[in-house]
């Protein structure tokens, strides 16, 4: 931004000089800075992300035909979803769904082949982990028009306390072992987590959930890695900075009242409960192959670190009620 045009903006030379310092901040500096916090040698991404681009050049050179057949197959999807003419909340609800479908609740596969285009794994695999759920999530809602990408993050497990697994244990936190998808979409990043079926915010640095099918509560502390910087686009990131930023901010009660109307467990639960009878209208009379599982069962779930998936998943169509003292609206 020219400082003629702060100046203008802010009505000050002194608030213009401010202004201009903080986009500085945001979109220089920042990137650089929380690269240095969570690298001990920021040279690394640079050497690192180059040698990645050259590998995931030469890959797509030898999965060509696996590529453009699976965007002609969400080409396709896109146009589906869109003449269903559902709400926002109800078309991140029917791609996790559907995702559920399609891998029978999710499970790890070789997806070595596909490492570096991991979306592919869901289509030629039917299976996989956290990253493939979040890049098969981003590819689709950016062929619907979203602005969305891939954020690496760390969520936490049982650390193993022993002198041994101290640098494993600080290496899988700065390298990340999660990845979700971060949608920008009414001024605010909204965070979808496929694989959890679970959506949030940014918060104060963090990434804070506000409802899933399994009703989980939670916070990842370390809402980016150096993965960030290596694997996803520098301008996407530089972006999710901002906001990673501006989380920071406080945020008034009328507007999270919103938020939470809008993307909280009442909504969830709703938009799950109309995406459940619409595949049962489809499907009917065949509607037990739908895989999902009782937002209403709180049994314990167990973190499976490799994925940052949950064990114990066991999809269940009977379970799946209309939301109480509500009825489903078509």
């Amino acid at each position: 931004m020219r400082e003629i045009d702060v100046i203008a903006e802010t009505g000050s030379k002194p608030k213009g000089m401010i202004e201009r310092a903080k986009m500085f901040l945001k979109v220089k500096f920042a990137p650089f800075l929380l690269s240095a916090l969570i690298m001990p040698a920021p040279t690394v991404t640079f050497i690192l992300k180059p040698a990645y681009e050259m590998a995931k050049e030469m890959k797509y050179i030898e999965l060509s035909d696996d590529i453009n057949e699976y965007n002609a197959h969400i080409k396709q999807y896109a146009e589906e979803i869109r003449s269903m003419n559902l709400s926002d909340l109800q078309t991140f609800v029917k791609l996790i769904y559907d995702l559920h479908k399609i891998t029978n609740g999710g499970h790890e596969v070789d997806d070595g082949k596909y490492e570096l285009f991991s979306r592919l794994a869901i289509y030629k695999l039917q299976g996989g982990g956290c990253i493939n759920f979040a890049d098969d999530m981003t590819a689709k809602l950016k062929e619907l028009g979203y602005n969305a990408r891939n954020i690496h993050c760390y969520m936490g497990c049982i650390e193993d306390s022993s002198t041994e697994n101290k640098i494993i244990n600080i290496s899988k936190k700065y390298k990340g072992n999660h990845v979700v998808t971060c949608v920008y979409i009414d001024n605010i990043a909204l965070i979808i987590d496929p694989l959890n079926c679970a959506i949030g915010i940014l918060e104060n640095g963090n990434i804070k959930y506000l409802a899933s099918w399994d009703n989980m509560d939670g916070v990842i502390n370390i809402p980016m890695t150096y993965n960030q910087f290596i694997r996803e686009d520098i301008a996407d990131t530089v972006s999710y900075v901002d906001h990673l930023i501006d989380s920071y901010g406080e945020i008034s009660s009328e507007e999270k009242a919103k938020i939470i109307e809008k993307y909280g467990q009442e909504a969830f639960n709703k938009a799950i409960y109309d995406i459940y009878q619409m595949d049962r209208e489809k499907d009917a009379p065949n509607a037990n192959t739908a895989n999902i599982e009782s937002r209403n069962d709180k049994k314990e779930v167990v973190p499976k670190v490799e994925t940052g998936g949950f064990e114990n998943r066991k999809p269940n169509n009977e379970d799946v009620q209309k939301p109480n003292n509500e009825e489903s609206e078509r």
